[in-house]
C-alpha cells in the first residue's frame, strides 16, 4: 500500500522524484568520477529533497503572511532556494565523502607511537595502511606530522612480506572493513592472518568499521619474551 501511494504521489508531483533520486545521483557520480567507492550512508543525500521542499515552502509561505500573493510558478522556475540549496550541496561534497568517517587518526597516531616505542631498528619504523584504511593514511599522516617514508598507503603484499621478514624496520599494519578487505585484497589478508596478530582495535561507527592496527607475530613474541625476562627475580 505504501509503495502503491508512493507511485501515485510521484506521478502526480514528478518534482518530488527529481528531488529524491538527484541528490544520489550527483554522488554516485561524483565518487566514481574521483575514484572513491560509493557506501550506503552515501544515500543519505536522499535527504536534501526535502530540505529543498522545506526551503521552497518556507519562502513561499512567507511571502504569504507578508500579504504577497503566492506564486502560481512551477517551484523549479518561481524561486533561489532549490538552487541555493543544491548549490551549496554541491559545494559540500568534496569535503563530505573525502573526509574519513572512522577512527583512522587514533589507530594510525597508536601504530606510529607504538612502532617508535618498539623500534631499535635503523630503518625506521614504517606504517602500512592496507585496502579501505588507505584513504584514512593519506588524510591524517600529514595532519599527525609523520615524515613521507613512515606511512604508506595502499603496500603490496610483497613489501608486506619483505618488511616484516627484513626485521631491521618496526613495522605496524592498519586495516577496516576486515570482511570487504578479504574479497578485494586476498593476498594482504593472507599475510596478515597467517603472520600478524592485532594489537590494537578501534571502534567504527558503522558495520565493520573497526580500524584493526596489526603488528608481526614475531615482534609480538618478543616483546613477551622481552617482559617475561625483565619480571624474572
Amino acid at each position: 500500500m505504501g509503495a502503491w501511494a508512493a507511485l501515485g504521489i510521484l506521478r502526480r508531483f514528478p518534482l518530488m522524484l527529481l528531488l529524491l533520486v538527484g541528490p544520489s545521483a550527483v554522488v554516485v557520480l561524483f565518487a566514481l568520477g574521483t575514484g572513491l567507492d560509493v557506501y550506503p550512508r552515501f544515500f543519505l543525500t536522499l535527504m536534501i529533497g526535502f530540505f529543498v521542499v522545506l526551503a521552497e515552502l518556507g519562502i513561499r509561505y512567507g511571502r504569504a503572511l507578508g500579504g504577497e500573493r503566492l506564486s502560481a510558478r512551477h517551484p523549479l522556475l518561481a524561486g533561489w532556494p532549490l538552487l541555493l540549496v543544491v548549490g551549496l550541496f554541491v559545494l559540500m561534497l568534496p569535503r563530505v565523502l573525502g573526509t574519513p568517517k572512522q577512527p583512522y587518526e587514533q589507530a594510525i597516531a597508536w601504530a606510529w607511537a607504538e612502532s617508535r616505542s618498539a623500534s631499535a631498528s635503523t630503518g625506521g619504523p614504517v606504517v602500512y595502511c592496507v585496502g579501505h584504511a588507505a584513504p584514512g593514511c593519506e588524510f591524517y599522516a600529514p595532519r599527525l606530522g609523520l615524515p613521507l617514508d613512515a606511512a604508506v598507503a595502499r603496500p603490496t603484499a610483497l613489501e608486506m612480506q619483505t618488511a616484516r621478514a627484513d626485521r631491521r624496520r618496526d613495522v605496524t599494519a592498519v586495516t577496516t572493513l576486515q570482511r570487504i578487505g578479504v574479497r578485494r585484497w586476498p593476498d594482504h589478508f593472507e599475510e596478515l592472518e597467517a603472520h600478524w596478530l592485532p594489537a590494537q582495535r578501534f571502534p567504527g561507527t558503522i558495520g565493520d568499521g573497526d580500524v584493526v592496527v596489526w603488528r608481526p607475530r614475531a615482534a609480538v613474541k618478543e616483546d613477551v619474551g622481552a617482559y617475561a625476562s625483565a619480571a624474572r627475580p
